[in-house]
């Protein structure tokens, strides 16, 4: 999955992703359109807000805005579409107060700038629940990480394995990682 943010000449902005078997392309006027790899147009989703993340493979999470919100706090919900067996489900992304959503990926998982990394597990009424994982922002102040990168995350029957490296003074993780962290967590059913 390859994901662009395309700035045109009208100031129009436009989210471009290229996943396994089809391309997603969000526009400015909430729109998501898509496509198959042969260009024929699948289906078009009218949003409440603007798009704030398209992602992952052959399973499409959408996040965007759905109001403005009070001072200092986000109202986003998902979008989450399984295209190999039409899945479409819709529900809110909780938050945490006074944060903002760095990033979502993997399977079913967001982080967050206050340091809470979260699970979207499906319930048994085909819904998603929120699993509180862990506070990713203490556990590298226990290992002396002040700036680090979340490169991925393993679910083995519950026991979570995240890979983190340190950021040596930047931003963006070089090519060439200086040092893999490996933090483990499990959790109760």
């Amino acid at each position: 999955m390859r994901q662009w943010t395309l700035n045109t000449e009208n100031k129009r902005k436009f989210k471009l992703n290229l996943c396994e078997d089809f391309i997603v392309i969000g526009t400015s006027q909430r729109l998501i359109r898509l496509m198959s790899l042969l260009d024929i147009q699948q289906r078009i989703i009218h949003l409440q807000g603007l798009i704030i993340s398209i992602t992952y493979q052959n399973q499409l999470w959408i996040i965007h805005h759905s109001t403005q919100g009070l001072p200092k706090e986000q109202a986003m919900p998902y979008v989450y579409i399984d295209i190999e067996n039409g899945n479409y489900l819709t529900g809110p992304l909780p938050l945490t107060p006074k944060t903002k959503l760095i990033c979502i990926g993997g399977q079913c998982f967001y982080l967050e700038k206050s340091g809470y990394l979260t699970m979207l597990r499906r319930t048994k009424v085909n819904e998603f629940e929120p699993l509180l994982i862990c506070n990713l922002k203490q556990e590298a102040e226990k290992n002396n990480l002040a700036n680090y990168w979340l490169l991925g995350i393993n679910d083995f029957d519950g026991k979570f394995q995240l890979r983190v490296i340190e950021l040596c003074d930047h931003s963006y993780p070089e090519l060439v990682p200086c040092q893999l962290f490996l933090f483990h967590y499990v959790y109760m059913k």
